[in-house]
């Protein structure tokens, strides 16, 4: 079957539809500005489109987009940006559709994927992934990297893949609370323990 049929069959709204997911996917926590440049950098859907279909997506429930607490980007009025993140089901229906994708559209998709992706490595970038193991649960593994240097990395296994998929969602979305209330905890929790532990004044 050529690409050409492919595109044909799927549709255009889907197929940007599909598009859309795939650059979150890959790219998550991305600001909605930089989705929509990366997207319309494909030239396969215009302004106007790229709104309505992201708009069909939160609807739909596949697309996350919120402003994150202690955001420290901001537009250009000042206002913390927004950022992008597949839910639960959006990563489902991206996986049972990023097959269909017209295999051009996946190679020159994939091209500025991996510049966008080296561009971010020069910087800041979150890791969140999880996969099965031989025990029959979900090896989960979140870091957190600047300037390819790793600030954090944590593993841990959990009993089933809607935990894996929780925890890499929540670290996505959340990773300027969790790391800086984790470093406090480690370094403070020793002297809230031993202040717990003194006897009390008469």
């Amino acid at each position: 079957m050529t690409g050409e049929t492919d595109y044909a069959e799927l549709g255009d709204q889907v197929l940007n539809q599909i598009i859309i997911l795939h650059v979150v996917q890959q790219l998550p926590g991305i600001t909605v500005d930089e989705l929509m440049q990366l997207v319309l950098g494909t030239l396969y859907m215009d302004y106007f489109a790229f709104g309505t279909l992201t708009a069909r997506l939160v609807e739909d429930g596949l697309l996350h987009i919120a402003r994150r607490k202690n955001e420290p980007l901001t537009d250009a009025a000042g206002r913390a940006v927004e950022r992008c993140d597949l839910t639960e089901r959006g990563l489902d229906v991206h996986e049972a559709l990023i097959s269909k994708l017209p295999l051009p559209v996946r190679r020159h998709l994939g091209g500025l994927l991996r510049l966008r992706q080296a561009e971010r490595g020069d910087s800041e970038s979150v890791i969140a992934a999880y996969r099965p193991d031989e025990d029959g649960r979900f090896l989960v593994t979140l870091a957190l990297h600047e300037n390819v240097a790793p600030l954090i990395e944590i593993s841990l296994r959990v009993p089933d893949e809607h935990m894996a998929r929780t925890s890499i969602r929540h670290w996505r979305e959340h990773y300027l609370e969790i790391y800086p209330q984790l470093l406090r905890e480690l370094i403070y929790g020793e002297n809230r323990d031993r202040q717990a532990d003194e006897p009390a004044a008469d």
